[in-house]
């Protein structure tokens, strides 16, 4: 009787952890690194939206399908380029774009008047549509969150997906940096911005082949400027990294985000290059 109790505790175990692993392994999970820094490694183009559904036009909110959204507010803020109504079978460049702390909550004004979306609805003819979600109070960027965004986007929006650019400022660019590390072959290029340094910086030499501009300012009083120069000299010296521009300004503050993205040279030149690793 022992034996058999010991026995069917045993098997118990066994069962809750061959679930556990099944429940958790999802290709959406983003908690994982993945090999994928040489070209060719990914899947293809997964499939867009069955069908053309019109889009507003410029900046609005949506509301995310998924019931739980997890660590991120079911609403975000998206931007639709004008034209895209007009040109159905036409594929967009996309930018994922992550606020900083000051943002965080539920108001999504605040992520309407942040960085990139307000660079967006300010900027006539501006090219690329803009998925901003918005970080619930209290907390930083949950990855898994949006990735869920991420392909839900994927699966709504005419996006061209060898060409998904990912950026962030603050805590926004501490999240690129993140996700980039973990799933490079999501993104074309990244752009972080006043990020501070990565807990994942030790494994930075996965992100090596893909391009990215980083910005800082020298003054920032609220994260070092030694942070942005150590992933500089990390991924150029260590990693040999020969896609990697850093900009560094000796004044502005911790806002180093206003003068990227009014860079127009962002746009022609790090957020138009294509991704050959897509593996979603």
């Amino acid at each position: 009787m022992y034996k058999a109790t010991i026995m069917a505790a045993v098997i118990a175990m066994f069962l809750s952890l061959v679930i556990h692993t099944s429940c958790t392994s999802s290709d959406n999970s983003d908690t994982t690194p993945r090999d994928t820094t040489a070209p060719g490694t990914g899947g293809g183009n997964p499939p867009g939206p069955a069908t053309f559904v019109p889009q507003t036009t410029g900046i609005s909110v949506k509301k995310i399908t998924t019931k739980d959204t997890g660590g991120i507010s079911s609403r975000y803020v998206l931007y639709i380029p004008e034209g895209y109504n007009d040109k159905k079978d036409t594929k967009w460049p996309t930018i994922f774009y992550l606020h900083g702390q000051g943002e965080r909550g539920t108001n999504i004004d605040l992520v309407k008047a942040a960085g990139l979306t307000r660079k967006a609805a300010d900027t006539k003819d501006f090219g690329f549509i803009v998925v901003a979600p918005q970080c619930n109070a209290g907390t930083w960027w949950d990855l898994p969150s949006v990735a869920r965004l991420y392909a839900e986007a994927l699966g709504t929006y005419n996006i061209d997906q060898s060409r998904i650019y990912l950026t962030g400022n603050s805590m926004g660019g501490y999240a690129s940096w993140e996700w980039a590390i973990l799933r490079q072959d999501r993104f074309a290029a990244i752009v972080p911005i006043s990020a501070p340094l990565p807990d994942s910086w030790k494994s930075a030499c996965v992100a090596s082949k893909m391009p990215i501009w980083a910005f800082h300012n020298a003054d920032d009083p609220q994260v070092r400027v030694a942070d942005a120069r150590f992933m500089r000299d990390t991924l150029t010296i260590k990693c040999n990294a020969t896609q990697y521009k850093y900009t560094e300004h000796p004044t502005g503050g911790h806002d180093a985000w206003t003068k990227a993205y009014d860079d127009p040279a962002l746009y022609t030149g790090c957020c138009s290059l294509k991704n050959n690793r897509i593996h979603l």
